[in-house]
């Protein structure tokens, strides 16, 4: 990205907020399987012993999307947590 981008609010209608669409049971396999993969990448790790959970919630993380309007550069989104951002 060559500069920083300009923000603008804008409001966004119930209609278009994400909703919840799966329920916290059906994000436990999800889970266990991006953590063995994650550990398995990151601490290079041959075989990840069992991995108990303790405690299981739904979050909601925001995330802004930029569009650039000029077309001179790449849309991207924003991490509303951490402020990374990550092309489209």
């Amino acid at each position: 990205m060559d500069s920083n981008p300009k923000w603008e609010v804008a409001e966004i209608s119930h209609e278009q907020r994400m909703q919840e669409y799966q329920p916290l049971e059906d994000c436990l396999t999800i889970s266990e399987s991006f953590i063995y993969r994650s550990l398995s990448l990151k601490m290079r790790m041959l075989s990840v012993s069992h991995v108990k959970v303790e405690e299981q919630q739904l979050f909601y993380r925001p995330y802004w999307v930029v569009y650039n309007n000029q077309k001179n550069g790449q849309d991207f989104i924003v991490d509303g947590v951490t402020g990374q951002y990550h092309p489209l």
